[in-house]
């Protein structure tokens, strides 16, 4: 065993001279006091040195500890403590020394004969050795002290580290729920752009906007609002980018200001919604918080548990609730007219800045229907600065020829014939520099100065001139730019970089796509005459502007023409590659590493069908590849199934091995949810029942196309006829019913296609099935939840189908639904006074239906506080104003216990309703009414002089018993606010002095209301009710059980009351002098 520092030496020179002793029958009691004292200290010694030894020395664990740590003991032991101590090594070699010589003295003296200790003491008293003995131990104690510091040290050390690492854990897992959780909210994220047009605007760009009065005032201005229209291409978004930034960095020190920004794109129209753009106005403003705010996170764990996420209503709401903890929050919301409902996100927008402290900033183009929204609002217009402009053209003269870079002259021309014509549109300014690029001389770049396009129609002339350069190109390289163009012009949504270089890689009748086929997104952007451009951050390659796909939609057939067919049949090509041929994943990662390995699979997989029904032509391809169970279930599984992100989170989670949800589908299935009408009429037809292709190359595939089932379900019952119906293909419809021989009885999910097609609101469905279809449906069917079409389309709200059904012949008026609700009693408790208008407009509608809870239509009406409603039904005189449900209550009653008056005064002036009556639980509509606070209801029941104040109900509670609360007033501040309570008083204070109500009424247990307040710390009752002097001493004074208010008080109190004691004390101590007043 190693010893580095001799003390296992030690130790066992001392255990020899212990042993000598012994082996040579020495009885060490006898020894002299000063011997036995040395040989304690000896025994001692060994024992601090075996601890030392194993605690320090042999201890590796406790060396680890202090790696790149500063020890005490580990010092002490290789320096000393001071240049005038010596070495711990140092002590314990000279104390070994002293002690062999002492175990050698001891050998010799002995000489083999039994000795007594006059022999042998000499050798015990060698100062040199008791000193020896004495340092090592003192310095054995000293490290043992030390060691014990160390672990204290390090055990406080690590209790940090512990807590550093907690809290670290805590902060990551609270980052994760909080990303977890804005990711739920939306997965839409501008930061993106944000940064690439912060990246391509040149430095100053905008500063004249900033400086603007108008936009200093709107950044000092609560709930103010700057609208900043522009032509197009004068550099709204670029500006608005400029203002996010700007915020940014003012208030970069100051988390109460909030800052959201939206970006509206054309391209993403579909996936920017209201609700959409909601939900990212939140995340942001969530996003610069601390932590999730609490409503927030409840609903996140709500919805979660269901898979759902906020609706518009909600997240109105919490986005008031969150834009509520900064002091200012600033909205922003660039290219309004890209949108997809513009006055409807207006709108929205609007009601929640008038209820925030909310500063909205908005761009558009000159839409009239925006620009009218905006018309009492700060305005400034957005024009590119001349000297932006020429900053521009500065910053990339350096793109023209090498004779332009050359000529000063000839650069300041160029500047300012561009700066000239471009009358503010920073986008012409790019275009006309980029027209310039294919000059051959001078002469040529002046002479091109001279026709740059102005005006209105300058873009185009800007495009065409940019085509006609695509087209003077290399043959390969114009077809490469169209092609590209082909791309972006038709996707669905913008499309990455490499999805771009992987479908112009696609060849057709090739089983797999050739990697060397991909072209270089340089080149790509370099034919296409500065008509795409790349986004660096979110590598989104695009068109420049908004104008540019206006002008290819306008001139799609003449530049682009088969577009949409290319990029059709590269969609299906790319999914009929060989490597698809294993069908639907198993497992979460498998597919998600499909989609990644595959850049196009996704895109493709989503929106082939779109592109072959838009080109008009379904090929042989895309017959075939309906067929093909494999290729087009692998295509399914992420055409039907979650976003991708899911499974990337799911994999990780799950350690890879989470399955994959298999997709059970048909490709007439397939194909209705495209609404490819051709597939259709080939399957139908069968003219070609067999026909022998080539798809990819050399391979072939034999296509039936008669074993496409028309009728065919899957699991969920639904058959391609459901599917037309659900994605409201109107044609498609129509040729499955009447040339294909679809079948309407089948049924799915309990629905007939009639509810689905109402339940979706697809008005021109609907209209064919009750005009032309008829026969087929019954109209008034139940599903297996017991509603009809008519009863779905009122819970839907919507007007026009409402109005289509009512108008068929034998469409049944008064069929009850789910709860027994009949149309009308639905419309009622919706609050839908147009579809209770004409519903009551039909002398066949029953006015006074009663539902499964015995509810008339005018007892919702009067509950839901609906006047309007009311006065339709009661003008009818179809109706029973005073009417009772299974409860016993009137519509008087649920009136009075709305609150609302209008209704309560409404309803006795028809003469006709009980002001009194009474409902199964013995309560009164002022016995309603004045639980309600409902001070002027109250005084309109009292003045009829045809109501009973000092009712009692069936729980013996009279009305001003029972309208106080019974918790005590400091057990929450839950029990009412101060208006309530005050309304509380007030009513209290006119029943007793107005209607007479006697304050003396006892409960079922004896308390009166006196008792009650003194009970439940009601003070301003206590002291009201004494001071009216209609208070019975004894009888307030004790309750059933013999309880005077006092001891209760005294007995009940809790620690949170004390504070009321002093005043609920002197009230009782009134009461009882009240008492004995009494009793003399």
């Amino acid at each position: 065993m190693a010893d580095p520092f001799g003390i296992i030496g030690v130790i066992g020179v001392a255990g020899q001279i212990i042993k000598a002793g012994v082996k040579l029958g020495i009885d060490w009691k006898e020894a002299p006091s000063d011997v036995r004292s040395f040989l304690g200290e000896l025994e001692t010694l060994k024992t601090v040195l075996s601890e030392t030894h194993t605690n320090i020395i042999l201890n590796q664990e406790f060396k680890d500890a202090f790696e790149g740590r500063q020890s005490t003991v580990l010092s002490y032991l290789a320096d000393g403590n001071s240049s005038s101590d010596p070495s711990t090594p140092g002590l314990i070699s000279v104390c070994r020394i002293e002690l062999e010589d002492l175990f050698t003295k001891l050998q010799k003296q002995s000489e083999g004969h039994r000795l007594g200790w006059d022999r042998l003491k000499g050798a015990f008293r060698s100062e040199r050795t008791h000193a020896a003995v004495d340092d090592l131990q003192r310095r054995c104690r000293l490290l043992n002290s030390m060691t014990a510091i160390d672990n204290a040290t390090l055990t406080a050390t690590t209790l940090v580290q512990v807590k550093d690492a907690r809290n670290e854990m805590r902060q990551q897992l609270q980052d994760e729920n909080k990303a977890m959780i804005l990711d739920w909210l939306t997965p839409m994220d501008f930061a993106a752009q944000q940064s690439d047009n912060i990246e391509i605007r040149y430095a100053g760009t905008g500063q004249w906007l900033l400086d603007c009065p108008e936009f200093q005032t709107w950044i000092q201005t609560e709930n103010s609002t700057l609208f900043c229209p522009g032509l197009p291409g004068a550099g709204k978004t670029i500006i608005a980018s400029v203002v996010v930034e700007y915020l940014h960095k003012r208030f970069s020190t100051d988390p109460t200001i909030g800052v959201a920004y939206v970006f509206c794109n054309f391209r993403r129209q579909h996936e920017q919604t209201i609700r959409d753009i909601l939900a990212s106005l939140l995340k942001q403003l969530c996003h610069a918080l601390p932590t999730i705010p609490g409503e927030v996170q409840h609903l996140y764990k709500i919805q979660t548990r269901i898979n759902t996420r906020p609706s518009k209503m909600e997240l109105v709401n919490l986005i008031q609730t969150v834009a509520s903890l900064f002091s200012k929050t600033f909205i922003l919301i660039d290219a309004l007219d890209e949108h997809q409902a513009p006055e409807g996100l207006l709108e929205t927008i609007s009601g929640i800045q008038k209820l925030s402290n909310m500063s909205l900033y908005a761009t558009s183009r000159f839409i009239p229907s925006i620009t009218q929204r905006f018309r009492d609002d700060q305005r400034l217009e957005i024009r590119a600065s001349d000297g932006d402009v020429a900053d521009y053209l500065n910053g990339n003269m350096g793109q023209l020829p090498t004779f332009v870079k050359r000529n000063t002259d000839l650069q300041t021309q160029i500047r300012s014939k561009i700066v000239t014509s471009v009358d503010g549109m920073f986008l012409l300014a790019k275009l006309h520099l980029q027209s310039l690029t294919g000059k051959r001389s001078p002469k040529a770049v002046k002479a091109a100065l001279e026709t740059l396009a102005t005006g209105s129609s300058s873009y185009d002339t800007a495009y065409d001139e940019a085509f006609e350069r695509i087209e003077g190109q290399l043959e390969d390289q114009s077809e490469l730019a169209k092609d590209a163009l082909s791309w972006i012009v038709c996707s669905k949504r913008p499309l990455q970089i490499v999805e771009l270089q992987e479908a112009l890689a696609v060849e057709q009748g090739m089983t797999e796509l050739d990697a060397e086929n991909r072209p270089e997104i340089e080149d790509v952007i370099s034919a296409c005459a500065g008509l795409l451009t790349i986004d660096e951050y979110s590598r989104v390659v695009r068109l420049v502007h908004y104008t540019t796909q206006e002008y290819f939609q306008r001139n799609k057939t003449n530049r682009l023409p088969g577009a949409e067919a290319l990029v059709a049949a590269a969609c299906v090509s790319y999914l009929s590659f060989d490597v698809f041929d294993a069908g639907q994943c198993k497992y979460r990662n498998e597919l998600r590493d499909r989609i990644q390995d595959h850049p196009l699979y996704h895109y493709a997989s989503v929106n082939w069908g779109y592109h072959v029904r838009e080109s008009h032509h379904v090929q042989d391809e895309v017959m075939c590849f309906l067929e093909d169970q494999e290729r087009l279930g692998a295509s399914a599984q992420v055409l039907f199934g979650p976003n991708p992100r899911y499974f990337y989170e799911a994999s990780r989670v799950t350690n890879n091995v989470a399955r994959c949800p298999i997709i059970e589908t048909s490709g007439l299935h397939v194909a209705a949810h495209f609404g490819l009408r051709e597939v259709f009429s080939l399957v139908s037809n069968g003219n070609r029942s067999e026909q022998t292709h080539s798809l990819q190359g050399s391979s072939t595939r034999t296509c039936h196309w008669r074993k496409l089932e028309i009728n065919a379900q899957n699991p969920e019952g639904e058959t391609p006829l459901f599917v037309a119906v659900s994605k409201n293909f109107v044609d498609l419809t129509r040729d499955l019913l009447e040339s294909h021989g679809a079948e309407v009885s089948k049924y799915t999910h309990g629905q007939t296609l009639l509810s689905v097609a109402v339940q979706m609101g697809h008005y021109d469905i609907v209209r064919y099935f009750v005009c032309c279809q008829l026969g087929q449906f019954d109209i008034n069917e139940p599903d297996m939840h017991g509603s009809t079409p008519l009863l779905y389309a009122i819970a839907k709200n919507n007007q026009d189908i409402i109005s289509l059904l009512l108008d068929v012949d034998g469409v049944a008026y008064n069929q009850r639904g789910p709860g027994g609700k009949t149309p009308l009693l639905l419309a009622v408790g919706l609050g839908q006074d147009f579809t209770v208008k004409i519903l009551l407009e039909r002398d066949e509608v029953e006015a006074d239906s009663k539902d499964n809870e015995g509810r008339t239509p005018l007892s919702h009406a009067a509950s839901n506080g609906d006047l309007s409603i009311l006065g339709r039904l009661l003008e009818t005189d179809r109706v029973e104003p005073d009417s009772r449900d299974d409860a016993g209550r009137s519509p008087l009653s649920y009136a009075a216990g709305k609150g609302d008056l209008e209704i309560v005064r409404c309803l006795l002036r028809t003469g006709k309703v009980d002001a009194d009556s009474r409902d199964r639980d013995g309560r009164t509509p002022l016995f309603y009414a004045a639980m309600a606070s409902n001070k002027e209801a109250v005084r309109n029941f009292l003045e009829t002089k045809r109501v009973d104040v000092n009712t009692l109900d069936v729980f013996h509670q009279s009305i001003l018993l029972g309208m106080w609360p019974s918790y005590r007033l400091w057990e929450g501040p839950q029990f009412r606010t101060a208006e309530t309570h005050a309304a509380l008083m007030d009513t209290t204070e006119l029943l007793i002095e107005l209607g007479g109500a006697d304050p003396n009424v006892r409960d079922n247990r004896g308390r009166t209301l006196l008792w009650k307040a003194l009970f439940h710390g009601h003070v301003e009752l206590a002291e009201y009710l004494v001071k009216t002097g209609r208070i019975d001493g004894p009888s307030n004074f004790k309750d059933i059980a013999g309880r005077t208010p006092m001891d209760a008080f005294a007995n009940e109190l809790d620690n949170e009351g004390l504070a009321m004691k002093s005043a609920l004390v002197e009230i009782c101590d009134g009461l009882e002098r009240l008492r004995v007043k009494s009793n003399d």
